[in-house]
């Protein structure tokens, strides 16, 4: 009898436990679909049915008109953005406290340790070595420099475009302007 009555205290603390994580958007006043117990809302990603582009992409479709949506990746609340003031004040004004992201990085390749990746310390660190990159009088000194990397763009569209190739792929049509941007900028 004992051991019925432990294990159904033990149940209704993990309900309500459940209960309180699960609604830590709807506390905060953010909109949030249902989360499923321990999977949040993420049940057909962990089912392998939809990917998580897809989901992102269903959340925005049904929140799009709010300024931000709630969503549960497990017990961890995720907050997506949609109003523009919201955006900017975490990615300007109040990013020191948002800098930590939660992706996984191998901190030893420089591909993927970068200051989007990055957390804590390590993040202070690279922000503090390229801050003085990018200031406004730099950036507007980079511009003519990618102005015409742009202009050399559009001359290279316009000329397949003549020759009537209006397929481009995409992917590698702007890893190539990137790459000119950045090489034309850093080496002059």
């Amino acid at each position: 009898m004992s051991f019925l009555i432990v294990i159904s205290v033990f149940c209704t603390f993990i309900y309500f436990l459940n209960r309180h994580l699960l609604t830590y958007w709807k506390r905060r006043g953010f909109k949030q679909n249902d989360p499923s117990f321990f999977i949040g809302n993420i049940l057909d990603m962990f089912t392998m049915k939809r990917t998580m582009q897809e989901i992102f992409a269903d959340f925005y479709n049904l929140y799009k008109h709010h300024r931000a949506f709630g969503f549960y990746l497990s017990y961890r609340p995720v907050l997506l953005l949609f109003d523009r003031i919201f955006i900017q004040d975490v990615l300007i004004r109040d990013f020191t406290h948002f800098h930590d992201r939660g992706f996984p990085v191998n901190e030893n390749d420089p591909l993927s340790a970068h200051l989007f990746s990055l957390k804590g310390q390590k993040w202070r660190e690279l922000r503090v070595k390229l801050m003085p990159l990018f200031t406004s009088g730099k950036l507007k000194g980079m511009f003519p420099t990618i102005r015409e990397c742009a202009k050399v763009l559009e001359k290279y569209l316009d000329e397949n475009e003549r020759k009537g190739e209006n397929v481009f792929d995409f992917r590698d049509l702007s890893a190539r302007y990137t790459t000119n941007v950045i090489s034309s900028v850093v080496f002059g």
